[in-house]
């Protein structure tokens, strides 16, 4: 499979930081042969040490797109 054939897409990104420890929460797709196979959200919590952020855990949800209803 090509990567063109497969991607993922982040869309409602919210970064809430006070520069020393961050999380980051999207909206998450994931794309193959133009179709969404899943969708959910995704959850990074980030701490700056030595003036770089780390991820320290993340935690996502996960949805199969054949039940999906439009």
């Amino acid at each position: 499979m090509t990567k063109e054939e497969k991607k993922e897409l982040f869309e409602n990104v919210q970064i809430i930081n006070d520069d020393a420890v961050a999380s980051v929460i999207f909206d998450y797709t994931f794309w193959s042969h133009k179709k969404m196979k899943n969708y959910g959200k995704e959850l990074w919590q980030l701490i700056k040490t030595d003036g770089q952020w780390k991820i320290t855990s993340v935690v996502f949800s996960y949805e199969l797109a054949e039940f999906y209803k439009k």
